[in-house]
């Protein structure tokens, strides 16, 4: 080293070891102690936990984390207008439904006459129908129309279904405009005693139509209803 072996041995022991990094052992030592550790994204390690901590965190939407969940809490108006119009119109089907389930009146041996008694001197029209039946169902679509276009003569309808099946009644006739229509049903489980009643040369055909004139002389008709015989009889009972 070109200098004399005790001063040499002296600095060895004065001095601080020399560390790989070319600083002095003690300092480096020191440094890493007093200084805050480096994390893999270049920051000290304790600013980048205690960013962790004081910040939000992000959402995959990019938003802080608090924020997003607030915005779910609270929701938005879009959301809660379209929530709102659901339950209308759930109110109104099961208004409907309840509507129509109240209306239908028990039709029994006796009902005819009643019915009868109800128009004397007018026109009216009794259809027999059930819900099993698909061109009664048809029927339905027409029978609405037919009644405000000729609000003079009544119409009666009346389902040959048990009371059991009430229900299921009640919801086809709500989806049909059929709010000036009479709604009957069936009383109980013996539905040939009622046809007998009704009608004895009726065997229990679907759907079953009489067209009463005003003296009650009833003209009948099976199966679907023909638009021009219909309103031909329309045009004699005026």
């Amino acid at each position: 080293t070109g200098r004399p072996e005790g001063e040499h041995r002296s600095a060895k022991r004065e001095g601080s070891p020399v560390s790989p990094t070319g600083r002095p052992e003690g300092e480096h030592r020191s440094a890493k102690r007093e200084g805050s550790p480096v994390s893999p994204t270049g920051r000290p390690e304790g600013e980048h936990r205690s960013a962790k901590h004081e910040g939000s965190p992000v959402s995959p939407t990019g938003r802080p984390e608090g924020e997003h969940r607030s915005a779910k809490r609270e929701g938005s108006p879009v959301s809660l207008r379209r929530r709102f119009r659901l339950v209308a119109v759930v109110a109104l089907a099961a208004a409907a439904f309840a509507g129509h389930a109240a209306e239908m009146r028990p039709f029994d041996a006796a009902s005819l006459p009643a019915i009868k008694a109800a128009y004397a001197g007018r026109s009216f029209i009794l259809a027999f129908w059930s819900i099993h039946c698909a061109p009664c169902i048809e029927d339905l679509a027409d029978w609405g129309p037919l009644q405000r276009r000729h609000p003079g003569v009544p119409i009666v309808l009346v389902t040959t279904d048990p009371p059991a099946e009430r229900a299921r009644v009640a919801r086809v006739l709500a989806r049909y405009p059929l709010a000036k229509v009479e709604a009957w049903a069936f009383a109980d489980d013996f539905g040939e005693r009622i046809r007998y009643a009704v009608d004895r040369g009726w065997r229990g055909e679907l759907p079953r139509t009489y067209f009463y004139d005003a003296a009650h002389a009833a003209e009948v008709v099976s199966g679907r209803l023909d638009a021009a015989w219909t309103a031909a009889w329309y045009d004699r009972v005026r």
